[in-house]
């Protein structure tokens, strides 16, 4: 088995930033819009009766990033990667003021992940790794990751084509942890 260098994103793909975020919206306006409704990348087209800071104010708030919740299973896979002597990295796109909140949902629930593997980077084509897995297909682009991963979601259904050599779509922790497994022992 070769030891691989995996960049995960980590918003929707180690915790349900998106499941949060909807609920609380719905709470705070009155809306009531589900996951699946959520079919472009554009939150603002599911929600256009919303402002734009109406929208993205509940990111500005400690509670909020308090009540996020890793995925189901994504602590425990994470921890078998790590354990199987994989370099996990963490990969955000995100607004300099929400990093605080992501390190200490990263001290909180994946420990196993020292903070110096965290990367913040709006054009993560730019990162070079054996594999990366994301929920946002745009970030899939590039030659400098071997084998990309998009974790399924409404919103991600264009714009990745699994090819079967490189690309592929997981459905949940099981799949991403069984098609990174398969990559290591395919070598």
């Amino acid at each position: 088995m070769r030891k691989l260098d995996i960049v995960f994103d980590m918003d929707d793909v180690l915790w349900d930033l998106l499941g949060e975020w909807i609920r609380t919206l719905n709470e705070t306006h009155g809306t009531s819009v589900a996951r699946d409704d959520i079919t472009v990348w554009d939150m603002q087209q599911a929600f256009p009766t919303l402002s734009h800071d109406e929208l993205y104010t509940p990111l500005k708030e400690r509670d909020f990033w308090e009540r996020v919740k890793p995925l189901d299973d994504a602590v425990a896979y994470i921890d078998k990667l790590v354990n199987k002597g994989h370099s996990v990295y963490l990969c955000t796109a995100t607004d300099y003021r929400n990093i605080a909140y992501k390190v200490e949902l990263l001290k909180k629930y994946f420990p196993m992940i020292p903070l110096k593997r965290m990367i913040t980077a709006y054009n993560k084509s730019m990162i070079a790794c054996d594999v990366i897995v994301d929920d946002g297909a745009h970030n899939l682009q590039g030659e400098n990751s071997r084998y990309k991963i998009v974790l399924d979601a409404p919103y991600n259904q264009t714009g990745f084509e699994e090819d079967g050599a490189f690309k592929f779509r997981a459905y949940n922790w099981n799949d991403i942890y069984r098609i990174i497994d398969w990559i290591a022992n395919a070598y």
